[in-house]
Parts: C-alpha cells; structure tokens; sequence
C-alpha cells in the first residue's frame, strides 16, 4: 500500500490515498 502514489484511489471506493491515512491513524 505504502509504495502507491499518493495520488492513488480505491479502484472499489474512489477513495484517496490520503483519506485511507486519516482512517488508519
């Protein structure tokens, strides 16, 4: 997961990268 551009999003969700991030946190 770490090695997707942080432009990358959830091809299921359409979520960003980034989002995941703040859910992880």
């Amino acid at each position: 997961f770490e090695d997707l551009p942080d432009d990358w999003l959830c091809p299921l969700c359409g979520v960003a990268k980034s989002e995941f991030k703040k859910v992880e946190a």
